[in-house]
């Protein structure tokens, strides 16, 4: 039997199906999404094979590993084929430290 340390920052079916629906519910507009509740923030996108830092700021971040080995976020492995995402609903994300030394990391962040 295998048993995973799964970090709670991993998002739930439930919360990954609202998202799309919530992204599906906004406008794009001139290459930023205009949330239905007012308010412009702007989306961003990198494909990355090296460690770094998102910068603290963000109101969401979200890493997928769409390489062929395990990286890591804040510290934790992310396994090949696995998104973690943060949000930060009334306020703003701290620095993300991660590591896709050896593999590739999909980051999208919006502010």
């Amino acid at each position: 039997m295998v048993v995973l340390n799964v970090p709670p920052f991993i998002m739930t079916y439930a919360a990954i199906r609202q998202k799309r629906l919530d992204i599906e519910n906004a406008q794009v507009v001139n290459a930023q999404i205009t949330a239905p509740a007012g308010g412009t923030v702007t989306p961003g996108f990198l494909s990355t094979s090296a460690s770094g830092t998102v910068a603290a700021g963000a109101r969401s971040v979200s890493i997928a590993n769409s390489g062929a080995a395990v990286g890591t976020a804040l510290g934790t492995n992310v396994p090949v084929g696995v998104t973690v995402s943060w949000g930060a609903n009334n306020g703003s994300l701290g620095a993300i430290a991660y590591n896709a030394t050896g593999t590739t990391f999909l980051i999208t962040e919006v502010r």
